[in-house]
């Protein structure tokens, strides 16, 4: 775990473009399929959630789609199903005032 906190700090560190919110289609289209959704605290970590490892061709594609380095993490299963509700909640003042 420490090897993981380090290696996200350096990630973090080395991206001088922060947080980057993720487009609602990229969400439903990439992540969601994938089982893969944003951690509640995405916008200060760039942190995404999943169940089942996703392939390096998946975090690849996230990786290029989303424009930003973000880190995974593992959750449970019922973690990752309840995120994309939270997330949700959280982006739509920001989907309804586009």
């Amino acid at each position: 775990m420490v090897n993981q906190t380090a290696a996200e700090a350096a990630i973090m560190a080395e991206s001088s473009v922060g947080y980057v919110p993720i487009a609602l289609t990229a969400f439903s289209q990439l992540l969601e399929p994938a089982g893969i959704a944003p951690a509640l605290d995405y916008a200060q970590t760039n942190r995404l959630v999943y169940a089942s490892a996703p392939s390096l061709e998946t975090r690849a594609q996230i990786r290029f789609v989303i424009g930003t380095p973000v880190v995974f993490r593992r959750g449970s299963e019922d973690e990752v199903r309840r995120l994309p509700v939270s997330y949700t909640h959280l982006t739509l003042p920001t989907i309804y005032s586009v």
